[in-house]
């Protein structure tokens, strides 16, 4: 998909209600989409095990003073994203994304996540958060 064409959230199912849960969320995605979730979760439980998880908005994030993590569904993808992504270290280019601070990984398959260093660069948004504060914050 080019960057031209705008994606549709996997997570349309009929319904505008907002779910209650993240699990209720996470039942509503593909389950190819549901084991990339699965995948991410287990990793930032193992870097991150304080962190909150909640549905923010629109989609799941990651918390601890402050958000550091997002998980975005599209068509044929998983957008995972982190504030501060301008801070992390990426010699070979892996991070997508302009302006502000965040930037995001594209995840297509199960698997994807360990194609990046997403252990280390957890470790230093989360010691960002610790020392500049959150980034969502509008200064």
């Amino acid at each position: 998909m080019d960057k031209s064409t705008k994606s549709k959230s996997a997570v349309t199912s009929g319904s505008s209600a907002k779910p209650g849960s993240v699990e209720q969320w996470v039942a509503r995605l593909s389950p190819e989409q549901q084991a990339i979730f699965a995948e991410v979760r287990d990793t930032v439980a193992q870097q991150a095990p304080a962190a909150a998880v909640l549905i923010k908005w629109g989609h799941p994030i990651w918390d601890s003073g402050g958000p550091f993590i997002l998980f975005k569904p599209a068509t044929h993808h998983v957008t995972l994203g982190f504030w501060h992504g301008t801070a992390l270290p990426d010699p070979e280019g892996l991070l997508e994304g302009e302006g502000g601070s965040v930037r995001h990984i594209k995840l297509r398959v199960p698997g994807d996540l360990r194609k990046f260093p997403v252990d280390q660069w957890i470790q230093k948004v989360l010691a960002l958060n610790a020392e500049v504060g959150d980034a969502s914050k509008r200064k």
